[in-house]
């Protein structure tokens, strides 16, 4: 086994071959069976149908509902600029009394707001992308959002 770091080239090359062998097994639940997958023929699986939202933001299932946090542009970072455009992906970390989530945004150079440049958290001074930090309550209201990280 190699143990030579992993470059962009070998990362798409490997990415690349385990898609191949997902089309070649038709799909991922050839290769992967949730548990519920196992339920009788007729027997409904998941959550149910999507209700359609009023604010057109988010369909979800009867029972569940979303709360917004924050709106890129609109809503203004600590620092008291408008929150980074593009927020591409969220990682959501349980902390005592709420929620730590931390979004990832991937700024082009026609996006209006970008990550703002910070001493100590800017990788890249050419780059507009990067993370924000917001802290929320257990009732999901909005404590805290601040830059976490400015990179490429």
């Amino acid at each position: 086994m190699s143990t030579a770091p992993l470059n962009r080239r070998g990362f798409l090359g490997r990415t690349a071959l385990t898609g191949l062998g997902v089309a070649l097994a038709g799909s991922v639940n050839a290769l992967v069976r949730p548990a519920f997958a196992s339920a009788a023929p007729g027997q409904a699986i998941g959550y149910g149908p999507l209700v359609p939202d009023p604010n057109r933001i988010l369909s979800l299932p009867v029972g569940f509902s979303y709360t917004v946090v924050s709106r890129s542009g609109e809503t203004q970072l600590d620092g008291g600029v408008p929150v980074p455009s593009d927020p591409d992906a969220i990682g959501v970390f349980a902390r005592p009394g709420g929620s730590t989530l931390v979004t990832n945004h991937e700024i082009g150079s026609d996006e209006p707001f970008g990550v703002p440049a910070l001493d100590g958290l800017t990788y890249d001074t050419g780059a507009r992308g990067g993370t924000t930090t917001t802290t929320v309550g257990a009732d999901g209201t909005r404590q805290s959002q601040y830059v976490s990280v400015r990179a490429p």
